[in-house]
């Protein structure tokens, strides 16, 4: 009918008419999906070339000027993934940051996990993977300060490990104070909360945007401040709080030490921010 309309009477016109009409029904069609699509495909590549095994992969470590450069993106992404899982362990979710969301192009891929354990484990397992590689680029020949710097970016990975662990062996502690039975108990895992997201998100702001060296170390030494005064703040707030009956002995001691593993686990990753510190200048991307 089509073709009638058209006018057209020869079988292969006919037969090209149809086949373009078809065609052009399917494009028709398939507009509305393409922005979803769009974002699906990004996401697939973009999390093969924004992860950091991806690109040592990429570089051999038989070329030790590019291998270093790889390794130190690699790592200040490591630094980052350490960064925003110290906030799963309360429940935040760094993604939904405003600082993380304006910078989301350069970081698809790179935040892929949203429970704590899981990103601890993959943590451990970039670990494995940057050491493992380090130890391939020690084999070249390097001068000295090509090794100094090797040692520095590799105290920063064990520092963002040991910053986590510290986290994660309190992971039941914390789920105590959440969930206690006491009003004074639960006010205080609300205190290390707001303290938490409060910190963490000025050291995430400090990875995406860049800073002059000289702002960075003062803002590190204003969060480390912060950090050993919400530590007394806990303890006095633990101490003002206690009911000496004969069942508090254990619900204070999951407190103090849920106090002192928070308090350690932000002075080590403020340990390997500082680290981090002497090369940020560069503005090298996640």
């Amino acid at each position: 009918m089509l073709m009638a309309l058209a006018n057209i009477q020869d079988p292969l016109y006919s037969l090209v008419a149809f086949h373009s009409l078809m065609n052009l029904i399917g494009l028709v069609l398939f507009i509305p999906f393409l922005g979803p699509y769009t974002v699906w495909i990004e996401k697939v590549f973009s999390r093969k070339l924004t992860n950091p095994l991806g690109m040592l992969e990429r570089v051999s470590a038989q070329v030790p000027d590019a291998a270093l450069v790889a390794l130190e993106k690699t790592v200040k992404q490591y630094l980052f993934k350490g960064s925003c899982n110290g906030l799963r362990i309360f429940g935040l979710k760094p993604e939904q940051l405003k600082i993380v969301d304006e910078n989301r192009g350069q970081l698809i891929g790179t935040i892929t996990h949203k429970d704590f354990i899981k990103g601890y484990e993959e943590l451990k397992t970039g670990e494995g993977h940057i050491y493992s590689y380090s130890l391939q680029l020690q084999e070249q020949p390097l001068a000295e300060n090509e090794v100094l710097e090797l040692e520095r970016l590799q105290m920063i990975v064990r520092q963002v490990v040991f910053c986590n662990k510290s986290l994660k062996d309190i992971q039941k502690d914390l789920e105590d104070l959440k969930y206690g039975s006491h009003d004074s108990v639960r006010a205080l895992y609300d205190l290390h909360k707001q303290f938490q997201k409060a910190a963490y998100e000025k050291l995430i702001e400090l990875i995406l945007v860049d800073h002059e060296p000289v702002f960075i170390q003062e803002e590190l030494l204003e969060i480390g401040k912060a950090n050993d005064a919400h530590m007394q703040q806990s303890i006095g707030f633990v101490m003002s709080h206690a009911d000496h009956g004969a069942n508090e002995g254990t619900l204070m001691s999951i407190q103090l030490n849920a106090n002192r593993e928070i308090h350690q686990a932000l002075k080590t990753l403020l340990e390997a921010f500082a680290l981090w510190m002497p090369s940020s200048a560069q503005a090298v991307s996640i």
